[in-house]
């Protein structure tokens, strides 16, 4: 018996479809073409320097894959040069690249380059950052003033602005502000005056991330006002007299009260007193009969705080009153003290500004113009010469804000201003 092979249709078909489903190197499920689809990143990913990230993909492939860093289209590194195509890679990123958003990368399979994917371009940044730029070592913050706080960062969220004294949280100045890289402050007169404040700046999303500033000083611009003697008063020798003053000083501070006839230094009244506001003194016998005579009293250890009286009298008991001398030995004696005037504007002053000094003297003299910061650092000198009224002189700018002291030296008298760079 005579047997026929039979083949139909159908046959055929399966064959060839089995055939076509099967890649190169066998990698593929039945019926399924090979392939690679990386589902992260995406556009809206930030890869952060320093942080580890995980890679993530979908395949149908059996083989190892290929992760290749690109930016635009310059291949960069291989974040891997081989691993198991199981859908996910953790990758720390290093510190060393640059931040840019054109970043993608591309998945292929190790065994050719015929399986891959791109991913969508996305972004890697610098790490999250608050670096405070202002106050700063050597800053001064006078109570009463306004003051700016100054930052970089690289965050979009708001920031928590706080006051530190030492390793104590003194004020929160601002619970959140935008980090836009400045704040105007306004230093109230109840802070304790210190020298070791500290401003901390906070991301208020994430706490972790802060800047902190160098230690600087808020204190009160010391001011005192003498109420006795005035331009009225008389003081007889060998009688017993009461200096008054008033002033923001503390109690416990140490005061000095020396005695000037014109600009000549005559005695040190009082040393190392407390700043009670009152001293009692007995007029010396000795003393010549004047009425350019003035105090000075100032707190130890802080030349800012120096503050004149008017000219007043001594006299004799038994003598004529000197409240009226003649015209040209009065003038003769406060020739003696050159500086009448000193003004300093605008003041504050905008940092890298220009402030004017007007000084009036009243006679024809040569001086000396010194700048120095709070440590005593000279920082400017110019020689001068004055003509009897006001004269006025601008100032070199100063870039750095803190407070310095502006002084005029002549042959017989110093005298000095504050400046305040803001």
């Amino acid at each position: 018996m005579k047997s026929t092979l039979k083949f139909n249709c159908s046959n055929y078909l399966f064959i060839f479809f089995f055939i076509i489903s099967i890649n190169n190197n066998g990698e593929a499920q039945f019926g399924q073409r090979p392939f690679i689809n990386i589902t992260n990143p995406t556009a809206s990913t930030v890869w952060v320097k320093g942080q580890t990230i995980d890679i993530e993909w979908d395949d149908n492939i059996s083989s190892d894959v290929r992760i290749l860093l690109y930016r635009g289209t310059t291949p960069i590194t291989y974040i891997s040069n081989g691993t198991p195509s199981d859908g996910s890679f953790s990758y720390t990123v290093p510190n060393s690249f640059v931040a840019a958003n054109d970043y993608r990368i591309r998945i292929f399979n190790i065994s050719g380059t015929n399986v891959f994917d791109y991913s969508d371009f996305f972004t890697i940044s610098n790490p999250p950052n608050i670096t405070v730029t202002n106050p700063n070592t050597g800053t001064v913050w006078e109570k009463g003033t306004t003051q700016a706080i100054q930052w970089a960062d690289n965050i979009p969220s708001n920031v928590k602005i706080l006051l530190f004294r030492g390793s104590n949280l003194e004020a929160t100045l601002f619970n959140s502000t935008p980090s836009d890289g400045s704040a105007i402050y306004f230093v109230p007169f109840n802070l304790p005056s210190a020298n070791n404040y500290r401003i901390r700046i906070v991301d208020v999303s994430n706490s972790n991330v802060f800047g902190i500033s160098n230690f600087f000083t808020i204190t009160l611009s010391p001011t005192i006002t003498i109420s006795n003697p005035t331009s009225n008063t008389v003081w007889t020798k060998g009688q017993n007299q009461t200096i008054q003053w008033t002033s923001n000083i503390a109690a416990n501070a140490n005061m000095r009260i020396n005695l000037y006839e014109g600009g000549n230094l005559v005695s040190q009244i009082a040393n190392f007193i407390p700043n009670t506001g009152s001293f009692a003194y007995s007029v010396p016998n000795t003393l010549n009969s004047s009425s350019v005579y003035r105090l000075q009293i100032y707190e130890i250890g802080n030349s800012a705080s120096a503050t004149y009286s008017d000219f007043f009298t001594i006299d004799d008991n038994n003598t004529k009153r000197l409240t009226n001398p003649k015209p040209s030995h009065l003038e003769n004696i406060k020739k003696t003290d050159l500086i009448q005037s000193l003004t300093l504007n605008p003041n504050p002053q905008l940092s890298g500004a220009t402030s004017t000094i007007t000084i009036g003297v009243n006679q024809t003299s040569s001086a000396i113009l010194l700048i120095s910061d709070l440590s005593g650092k000279m920082i400017g000198k110019q020689a001068l010469h004055l003509t009897e009224g006001n004269n006025q002189v601008n100032l070199k700018p100063i870039l750095e804000k803190g407070v310095y002291f502006v002084s005029i030296q002549t042959p017989s008298a110093t005298k000095s201003l504050k400046l305040v760079i803001e």
